[in-house]
């Protein structure tokens, strides 16, 4: 899977690194019943975070830039291709 520019909107099936370093992929993107914000639904990998987990975050948290301890600003997840199968 090669390094991709990240999309303005999370993409469905599509394989994201996090800026710790595991990896995810984007089952769905749903809307929050209390306010109708898009929200992405994902699951781990690999790792220790890849049990039977499913997890859901504002898109614009999703896609959001994160300043790293030593000051450089990165994507939170950052968008690597679509999962092969």
């Amino acid at each position: 899977m090669e390094m991709c520019l990240n999309p303005q909107e999370a993409v469905v099936g599509g394989v994201y690194r996090h800026f710790k370093g595991s990896s995810y992929e984007v089952l769905m993107v749903g809307r929050s019943a209390e306010n109708g914000q898009k929200m992405v639904v994902y699951k781990a990998l690999e790792g220790e975070a890849a049990d039977p987990q499913v997890w859901c975050r504002y898109e614009s948290l999703f896609l959001a830039e994160v300043t790293e301890p030593n000051g450089t600003i990165v994507p939170r997840f950052r968008y690597l291709g679509r999962r092969s199968h």
